[in-house]
């Protein structure tokens, strides 16, 4: 009894500021808004606009499916990808650490044998392209506004930290064998290092190679800014629905405000900080805070309900439950064995990489 409720402990030690995080968001959401003023706006949404969202938003998934498989260069189909992004999705719906991410690591490497940490790394070259046109979209729109100059510093240090990044991925991925080759020494002393350590390191530096090819990565831009276009153009229509008078800009400027909001911890879904994040944004572009806060609700909802249905359709398209892919135990080439302490399911991994 004694050992489950340390274990309980140090497994919250993890989740339980992420938690508190999204807890306090929505406390202080709902302290400075009436609810029934918010249900007044959402009823005022019409229906039309919930339609174009779905359909804008699953525009959006087929353009990211074409990015992961720019990225990952494997002959992949384009149904296989998508799904598996929603699963991806789904598991970040209901799992703490962002989960969903070696999730769909996981799944990819059931359809390629690549390996996990091959397919996280291109998860994490995704990410940092992310979080590089949110901080782009940022500064771009920030001259717009009065309100958000204090702000500035932050955007351009996430912007900077991503080239930065970028730099020495290249730079890693340049001299991949020479790096490969120490990293063998260091470890060939250790036969669990070895056998365990070293090719997770070698399959997650192979997966960065896409760096080193101008032309993949120029493809893999291409269909970001595919992406990302579709996000902007969804978040402004659906903004015209409490909004009507409301710049295209608006749609960039919440877009890059919210993407870097995600980067918070927080609970599942990313309840609480989406909200705060999107009613700040609407709350500095002068719009009511009932009002944004039906349409942060409203989004959010479409959002969680549109990728839970999908990824639910990916796990029964490919027969596989989520409590199995929680407890899947092979994390690096499907042929190597893991013992020691290596992680042993997808929570574990989780816990090792997002946290």
């Amino acid at each position: 009894m004694i050992s489950s409720l340390n274990q309980l402990w140090r497994n919250s030690r993890r989740w339980l500021p992420g938690f508190l995080i999204s807890a306090i968001a929505i406390f202080i959401l709902f302290r400075s808004v009436h609810v029934e003023d918010v249900i007044l706006a959402v009823q005022t949404i019409e229906i039309k606009f919930f339609l174009i969202a779905i359909g804008i938003t699953v525009i959006s998934l087929f353009f990211k499916t074409f990015v992961w498989r720019s990225i990952l260069n494997l002959k992949v189909g384009v149904l296989d990808t998508f799904f598996i992004i929603c699963q991806g999705y789904l598991l970040n719906n209901i799992l703490p650490f962002k989960a969903g991410e070696v999730g769909r690591a996981v799944l990819m490497n059931q359809k390629t044998g690549k390996g996990v940490m091959y397919m996280f790394s291109s998860i994490v070259i995704e990410r940092a392209i992310d979080i590089g046109f949110a901080a782009g979209l940022f500064l771009v729109t920030l001259p717009l506004t009065t309100q958000m100059e204090s702000s500035k510093p932050f955007a351009i240090m996430a912007l900077s930290a991503v080239i930065a990044g970028f730099i020495v991925l290249f730079i890693i991925s340049r001299f991949h064998q020479e790096i490969s080759g120490w990293l063998k020494k260091v470890f060939i002393r250790w036969a669990w290092g070895s056998r365990v350590i070293f090719p997770r390191i070698e399959g997650f530096l192979d997966g960065f190679q896409v760096i080193t090819h101008p032309l993949q990565f120029l493809k893999v831009l291409f269909w970001s800014t595919l992406t990302w276009t579709s996000w902007v153009l969804l978040y402004y229509i659906v903004l015209r629905a409490i909004a009507p008078a409301a710049p295209f800009w608006w749609g960039a400027f919440i877009n890059g405000l919210l993407a870097l909001g995600a980067a918070v911890p927080s609970a599942p879904a990313g309840l609480g900080v989406y909200e705060a994040s999107m009613v700040g944004a609407l709350t500095i572009l002068k719009v009511d805070r009932a009002i944004a806060m039906a349409y942060a609700i409203s989004m959010h909802l479409v959002q969680i309900i549109l990728t839970g249905i999908l990824g639910a359709i990916g796990f029964m398209r490919n027969n596989i439950s989520i409590s199995s892919l929680l407890h899947y135990k092979n994390v690096t080439q499907p042929e190597q064995d893991l013992s020691g302490d290596a992680p042993k399911s997808i929570n574990e991994v989780g816990n090792a990489n997002l946290n």
